[in-house]
């Protein structure tokens, strides 16, 4: 009996050690930089499976979440669509109409409407978008654009931590409680009003 229960443990460590080798190796590739990350990713989680540690049937019902993966798909294809429209150089050019390149209401108005864009897409590329339009007005205008940028960057967090949408780990949370999207915008939207706002930034 002894003997049965400790070589469940050593086979039980050895998993444990090697999928800690798998994630720790997928990293080191990840931090090179010479390998695209996605590519890594799916090496990384291939070897899993290859090793034996995972079955296909295992991997595919229980730790693919596709919500995640069609969410993702979708978000790049509208942001793709809409970044050609012109959208966000349209927003930045009423952004500098409304303030009259005044830095403050400048600040306010940009970090609105990161936040706003944050709660339909992903954060990051909420920010990276608006980022290059934000350096070049604050360029026109004569001002540093580091206190807009925090402002644009702390709001896009809270923009995105608001709905389902606004962040990945969002949509595997609602997947997992099976919350709709007005559910979970009624339970975590409460973070953008008792959150600071943009003019305490400033």
């Amino acid at each position: 009996m002894f003997s049965k229960l400790s070589m469940q443990f050593c086979t039980f460590l050895k998993k444990i050690v090697e999928i800690i080798f798998i994630f720790l190796l997928t990293y080191a590739g990840i931090m090179s930089e010479r390998i695209p990350r996605s590519l890594c990713a799916l090496l990384g989680a291939g070897l899993v499976v290859y090793s034996g540690l995972v079955t296909q049937e295992m991997a595919l019902r229980h730790f693919i979440d596709f919500n995640t993966i069609g969410l993702l798909a979708g978000m790049m294809i509208l942001i793709g669509v809409v970044k050609k429209s012109g959208f966000f150089e349209a927003m930045a050019l009423w952004s500098v109409k409304i303030s009259k390149g005044r830095p403050k209401e400048l600040l306010i108005i940009l970090g609105l409407i990161t936040g706003f864009c944050a709660s339909f897409m992903d954060a990051v590329t909420a920010v990276l978008l608006i980022t290059p339009m934000t350096i070049s007005l604050c360029r026109r205008i004569h001002v540093t654009p580091i206190p807009t940028l925090i402002a644009e960057i702390l709001l896009s967090n809270i923009g995105g931590s608001g709905t389902m949408v606004g962040d990945p780990p969002n949509v595997m949370i609602g997947s997992a409680t099976h919350l709709v999207f007005n559910d979970f915008a009624m339970n975590t939207g409460c973070l953008l009003y008792t959150s600071p706002s943009p003019r305490d930034c400033s």
